[in-house]
């Protein structure tokens, strides 16, 4: 039988994104700005209302002469995780998004540490140092390098 001490570190690892991530999802809030706010999210929504539509959302016809839409990577709209953007919608559910791939890093690095055998405290830290690391965090709303990082 497993100690319960041996959850511990998932807990924790789970506990501080979602403590850090709670205030502003209680409230509805979002988390962008810049590219965003101006590219990823209208793109998004237009790939969503295209397929709402029965529309295949393969070109955006709004950029230059058009681009790739089912094809944009910072879309990713074939990533099943995405889908959640389906029924939250693409600004709310970002930050969801983003917090959940924080936590999913940090259980990989728990993982990765548990493989190595280091002990719990060191699991704990290893998966809160990459889950919350500057470099994801900073990167909050490009969500493709977080969900790839996290995986």
């Amino acid at each position: 039988m497993r100690s319960r001490k041996g959850i511990l570190p998932w807990v924790i690892v789970a506990a501080v994104p979602l403590g850090l991530f709670a205030p502003m999802l209680l409230r509805g809030e979002v988390l962008f700005w810049g590219t965003p706010l101006l590219q990823f999210v209208p793109w998004r929504d237009l790939a969503f209302d295209l397929m709402l539509e029965g529309i295949p959302p393969f070109w955006n016809a709004y950029v230059g002469m058009g681009a790739p839409l089912l094809a944009n990577y910072q879309l990713a709209i074939l990533y099943p995780l995405n889908w959640l953007l389906f029924i939250t919608g693409a600004s709310w559910g970002h930050a969801l998004l983003m917090m959940l791939h924080l936590i999913w890093g940090g259980w990989g690095m728990i993982a990765l540490t548990r493989r190595l055998k280091l002990g719990l405290t060191s699991q704990m830290v290893s998966g809160l140092a990459f889950g919350l690391s500057g470099y994801l965090v900073a990167r909050a709303w490009f969500i493709s390098i977080d969900s790839s990082a996290a995986w």
